[in-house]
Formats: C-alpha cells, structure tokens, sequence
C-alpha cells in the first residue's frame, strides 16, 4: 500500500503541474479567441477540433492501449503534446497575427497526445488502486485537476494581461517536462492476461463494444450520460460568451468565472473523497446530474446586473461534475476486466467527445440568434427531465452498482 501510495503521489505531483500549465493555456487561447473574433461559431470550431482525433481514433487507440506499456504511452502523449504547443509558440513568435487556422491545427494535434493519454490512465487505475478504494482516489484526482485548474484560470488571467500570448503558450511545453520526468520515476503494471497475437483491430474493438454491452444495465447508464452530455457539454465552450456578450464583461470575470467552476469541481471532489456517495452509485450519479441541470437553467435566468449570482452558479454547477463522473467511472473501473478496460474506456471517452459537437450544432445557433442566456435555460431543463427520467426507471433503481 505504501508503495502504491508513493507511485500515486509522484504521478500526482507532475500532473500537476502539467494540468496547471494546460489549463492557463486552454484560459489564455480561449480569451485569445474571444477577443480577437468575438465569435460563437469561432470557438465551437476550435473546440471541435480539440476533440476531433479522439473522436475518430479512440476506438483503435483502445486496441493499442490494452496491448501496449501504459506507462511509455502516458509518456509518448505528454512529449507530444508538448510538442504541439510548441509549435503553437513558435507561430506566435513568428507572426504576432497569427491566422486562427494555425491555432486549429495546434489543438488539432494536441488532441492527438490526449486520445493517448485519458484512456491509458483511466485503465490503469485499478491496476494501482484496491476496489474498495476506486472512489475515493477518484474523488481525490478530481480535486486535484480541480484545483489545477483554480491556480491555472488564476495565474492565466493575470499572465494574459501582462504577457504575450507565445510566452504563456510556452509555460505548457515546461509543465509537460515534468509530467514526463514524474512518470518515469514510477511503474505502472501492465494487466495479466495480455495477447500475444497480432492483433486484429476490427475484433477487438468489438470485444471491447461486447465487454460493454453485456451488462445492460451499465450500457443503459451509459447510454442516458451520452444524452446529458449532448445537452450539458456545450455550455463549457459558451462559458466565455455568456460573460463578455450578455454581462459586457471582461478576462478578469471571465477567470473569475472558470475559477468559481474549478472552485466546485474542488470541493466536489473533496466530498466524495470523503463521503463516497450513496450506496447505489447511481443515486449519487443521476441526482447530481439533475442538480447540474437546475444550476445551469438559473444561470441562464441571472439577470445582467447579477454576475456575482450567475459566479455563484457556476460554482454549484462544478460542484456537480465530480459526483456525477467519478461514480460512473469506478462502475465501470471495477465492472470491466482490465485486459478490456481500456478498450471500453476508448470507446466512451469517443462516444461522449461526440457530444460535444452534437450539442454545439444546436447550441450555436441558439446563442448567435436569441442569445447565450437562453441557451443555458434550455440545456438546464433537458438535464433535468433527463435525470428525472433516470432515477424512476425501474431497471436502473434496482442495480446493484
């Protein structure tokens, strides 16, 4: 136990600092882009493209994953997303106008090292952490990213003021350093039952479909969240739009913003650790998600001389995030084999990245002609009817998760 405590403490250490660096610079580009463009369509399209290659590769990227070093791939995507962000730098100093295509392309191949990475940690979870201690850990990384991206929101505010935005680029190429040096100090044990077949991606993309579907009552849970989150997703890229176009404020709100939600996130996470949720996880799941839902229809009922009210709400939507995901995960850390967990970790992770822009299609109309605000007001009441419907369905109520 000491050992596992130590490996997690050294892996946490360095992402750390990786995830405060990624977060001031994700702070520092999304106001870049406010700011220069002003535009709703602007920053769907970046967001998109965030998340494009993990949408199309996730499913044969779980494939590799189950078959590979988990350690050496967490490695392979931090260099190279450093390396993308570095490029990204090197645009800017190049050519302080830099063409928005250019910051396309840079998150584009970022999101490459991250298809890598999310589903090579999430699998190798459980081979480092008992069962029985899945959620709290859980809990604790939340609060951990959360609070990475209190700092990160923080110094991004203050930096972006006062730095170009090539330097700020650059601190991300610095925290990604250290994630890889705190990964190389530990080992992260591979699963037991690895094949030493060649592999055939098509078969085993769909033993990792199967590994899914064979408890329905999991593949129903799953299939409810990916509804949710075609709803609730977009609302994280409008964030910036809903300060600057319906309250006419500044970066400094908009920190204050993205702050208050990491604040949640935090105490969220910190919760859970602590108090572990209900003893059916998807109570704990399906109630924060219609908590979620009325937080984001009240933010969206601020009126404009309130923001402090719509701070607070974004807070409380934070908060949310870490009880409805962290419980999800250890159902399903604990449910799949390892040999396939990251298979299926690949195949969620893509499903629910499609969300995204499934819901920006609907999402960036609706705030271009009738305003962000309304846009919150209607995702709010679908989250809610959404986890309404999920805790009185029978076959959901009577799992035992």
């Amino acid at each position: 136990m000491n050992n596992r405590k130590k490996t997690f403490a050294i892996i946490f250490t360095g992402e750390t600092f990786s995830l405060i660096t990624s977060s001031l610079v994700q702070f520092a580009l999304i106001r870049y882009l406010t700011d220069t463009t002003g535009s709703a369509t602007v920053l769907a399209i970046a967001t998109i493209l965030g998340f494009l290659p993990q949408i199309l590769l996730g499913p044969f990227i779980g494939v590799f994953v189950d078959r590979r070093d988990r350690k050496k791939i967490l490695i392979f995507s931090d260099i190279w997303i450093a390396l993308a962000t570095l490029l990204l730098a090197l645009a800017f100093f190049v050519a302080p106008e830099t063409p928005i295509f250019l910051i396309y392309i840079a998150l584009t191949i970022r999101s490459f090292g991250n298809a890598f990475y999310q589903p090579a940690m999430q699998a190798s979870v459980p081979l480092l952490v008992p069962e029985e201690k899945i959620v709290t850990i859980g809990g604790i990384s939340q609060s951990i990213i959360s609070l990475s991206a209190i700092i990160g929101t923080i110094l991004g505010g203050i930096l972006y003021a006062i730095w170009s935005i090539e330097a700020i680029v650059l601190l991300d190429v610095v925290g990604a350093v250290i994630g890889v040096i705190s990964l190389c100090l530990v080992k992260i044990p591979s699963p037991k039952k690895v094949s030493t077949e060649n592999p055939n991606i098509l078969r085993e993309m769909k033993e990792g479909l199967v590994a899914l579907r064979e408890n329905k009552i999991i593949f129903l849970i799953t299939k409810v969240i990916f509804i949710g989150l075609i709803i609730v997703m977009p609302m994280s890229a409008l964030f910036p739009l809903m300060t600057k176009n319906y309250f006419g404020l500044g970066s400094v709100e908009a920190s204050m913003v993205e702050m208050a939600f990491g604040i949640g996130m935090f105490l969220g996470g910190l919760l859970l650790s602590i108090w572990w949720g209900f003893k059916k996880k998807q109570y704990t799941i399906f109630i924060a998600w219609g908590l979620a839902g009325l937080f984001t229809f009240l933010c969206g009922l601020v009126p404009v001389s309130r923001f402090i009210a719509y701070v607070i709400g974004c807070g409380l939507m934070g908060a949310m995030m870490p009880l409805l995901n962290t419980p999800y995960m250890a159902i399903l850390q604990t449910s799949i084999a390892p040999e396939k967990l990251g298979r299926v970790m690949s195949l969620i992770s893509s499903a629910f990245l499609v969300a995204m822009p499934l819901g920006l299609v609907v999402a960036t109309p609706v705030s271009n002609t009738l305003g962000v605000e309304y846009r919150f007001i209607m995702s709010g009441l679908g989250v809610i009817a959404l986890s309404v419907y999920a805790l009185f369905n029978p076959k959901i109520k009577k799992a035992e998760l």
